[in-house]
């Protein structure tokens, strides 16, 4: 299991960032290749089949819970997927509207999750440094997707989760459509990103309600 999370921290730290610059880089420079868009669809499969593992992996690991079978690993993966590429859209039409702008909002929305994990008081650390680490890393993962960090119940954290990111997800969404209307020349694109961002999430959403069905 630490393995694993340590697999899961090298992801959203490399490879989710990667991706959301590689996305935003495709569509200033309007080159959508079909290889490219391959390798970006690869990356988010690779970072939701990640964090789906990693859920897996704990649950498995523990006596006092039902393992989870391989058609509830693919739900966990479809869950992951469905809400990721909504976050990520969501995040590339910011970021291709008030561009360097967009790393102040991130790094903003980064201080606040971590703020919220230290308020939860994980104890994964053996030290108060090593702890300040991991909760700034679980920052980072709550950029992107959402991630248990305590035993018991999630549900109210994942609702206060999912309650902040649809928020700022409909404000990225309301600033693209305001200041979109000047590239007329991506029309499609203008109507393809937003559409993502609300079918991502309901998917998403519903996978994550056939998972809790499956799996209890």
């Amino acid at each position: 299991s630490d393995v694993c999370l340590l697999r899961l921290f090298e992801s959203f730290l490399e490879s989710a960032p990667q991706l959301l610059l590689q996305l935003y880089v495709m569509h200033e420079l309007d080159s959508w290749h079909p290889w490219t868009g391959i390798s970006a669809l690869g990356s988010l499969f690779s970072l939701a089949w990640g964090i789906a593992s990693y859920a897996r992996t704990m649950r498995n690991s523990r006596e006092d819970k039902a393992r989870i079978t391989w058609i509830g690993l693919a739900l966990q993966a479809a869950w992951r997927t469905g809400t990721m590429v909504s976050r990520m859209m969501a995040l590339l039409v910011c970021a291709s509207v008030i561009h360097l702008w967009f790393l102040l909002a991130i790094t903003i929305h980064w201080v606040g999750m971590t703020l919220w994990t230290i308020k939860q008081k994980t104890d994964l650390c053996s030290t108060a440094w090593e702890e300040r680490i991991y909760n700034a890393v679980v920052g980072v993962i709550y950029c992107f997707c959402f991630f248990n960090v305590k035993e018991g119940q999630s549900r109210q954290r994942a609702i206060v989760f999912y309650t902040v990111t649809v928020t700022e997800n409909a404000a990225c969404v309301a600033i693209f459509l305001r200041f979109s209307q000047e590239h007329t020349d991506r029309l499609w694109f203008n109507t393809v990103a937003p559409t993502l961002i609300v079918v991502g999430f309901l998917l998403g959403t519903k996978f994550l309600l056939l998972k809790k069905i499956y799996i209890n």
